[in-house]
């Protein structure tokens, strides 16, 4: 079954942080269909919506952000995606 999925990050406010996060998409040829990121505090949080993935892989995708270096926390929520006809 194929979701849509959206990930919420917390992280240090590294200057490559979003382009790391956004590398495990790219590495598995998915494009974003949103993506936002905004610094509260001390901390950037980071919000990426992307449709077409395999609920398998939305939680690889997920474990692999939380393995980061400098992400604190990462939230996945997955709603079943039906293709227009």
């Amino acid at each position: 079954m194929r979701t849509q999925a959206s990930y919420e990050a917390t992280a240090e406010p590294d200057p490559g942080m979003l382009i790391r996060i956004l590398n495990l998409f790219a590495l598995r040829d998915h494009v974003p269909v949103r993506v936002r990121s905004r610094t509260v505090g001390s901390r950037l949080q980071v919000a990426v919506d992307v449709q077409g993935l395999h609920v398998a892989e939305a939680e690889l995708i997920a474990a692999k952000m939380r393995a980061l270096v400098g992400v604190s926390a990462v939230r996945l929520e997955q709603m079943a995606f039906s293709a227009a006809a």
